[in-house]
């Protein structure tokens, strides 16, 4: 959060006080397990917190820090199921996200998958002017990085999270709109 300074104003500017507040740690809490080692699931896990690629994981068979509860997903036939809980579990966390990806076929061990992304992830096109209200970005240097992606493994059919490269940006962070309470 930007801060007045206390002895003078030089270095303090309006855009840079609303830029702070319309940047953002997102809480996304799901149940599940954070390790293979774990036998009872736990609730409502930090799932932002377990994005970052990292040099051990929870589960080093698929490189992941998580395993959503498998008593209630299973098998890429679950692939709506456990993506309406996920942005289930947006909604409650303060932001409004969408499916922007899904695969039902195999791709390496990978026998399904889905990305969940803000709906702020998207951007208005240069002529474009919106005839409606959006969640838009204005532009692409200003749209949300924030983006889940979970997949199914071919060996044991659970889900996991991905731990994915967010371009710098540290997974679970909302820029470019306000936190909806």
């Amino acid at each position: 959060m930007a801060k007045l300074p206390s002895d003078n104003f030089e270095n303090f500017t309006l855009a840079s006080a609303i830029e702070d507040t319309v940047c953002w740690k997102s809480e996304v809490l799901c149940d599940g397990f954070r390790s293979k080692e774990e036998s009872v699931i736990s609730s409502g896990i930090n799932i932002c917190n377990l994005m970052t690629k990292t040099q051990s994981y929870g589960f080093p068979h698929c490189q992941s820090n998580f395993r959503f509860d498998p008593t209630s997903f299973k098998g890429v036939g679950d692939i709506d199921d456990i993506k309406n809980y996920v942005l289930q579990q947006c909604k409650k966390a303060g932001f409004s996200a969408s499916s922007c990806n899904t695969r039902k076929k195999k791709r390496g061990y990978r026998l399904g998958a889905a990305d969940i992304c803000c709906k702020h992830r998207k951007f208005l096109k240069e002529n474009e002017t919106p005839k409606y209200k959006t969640t838009k970005a204005v532009s692409k240097e200003t749209q949300c990085p924030f983006q889940i992606r979970i997949f199914c493994h071919e060996d044991d059919e659970f889900w996991y999270l991905s731990c994915i490269d967010n371009k710098g940006c540290h997974p679970g962070l909302h820029k470019g709109h306000c936190f909806i309470p």
